[in-house]
């Protein structure tokens, strides 16, 4: 598994949803397509979740809780997650 400092470094908005992408392909074993639910077609499985959560509150420095997956289940619902409601508009950097 990739461990956040691989996975961040000095990005900007435009490539954050890279990080993102690259978290869930770590736990997952393959890529996923941005708009597919990581849960039900992706098969996140509940440890999984857990893992993907803690990996994008470690590389994000931000909150981002295993239940907040329900809310925000695709790549691109977890990235705007961190552009509306955490207020970020990149990944901070290493």
């Amino acid at each position: 598994m990739l461990q956040s400092s691989h996975v961040v470094g000095h990005l900007t908005s435009k490539i954050g949803i890279h990080v993102v992408q690259s978290c869930a392909m770590s736990i997952l074993g393959t890529s996923i397509a941005t708009k597919i639910p990581l849960m039900t077609s992706g098969g996140l499985d509940s440890l999984g979740i857990s893992e993907f959560a803690n990996m994008l509150s470690q590389a994000s420095g931000r909150e981002f809780r295993a239940a907040d997956l329900f809310d925000h289940p695709t790549i691109e619902s977890v990235y705007n997650f961190f552009v509306d409601e955490a207020g970020l508009l990149a990944f901070p950097e290493d």
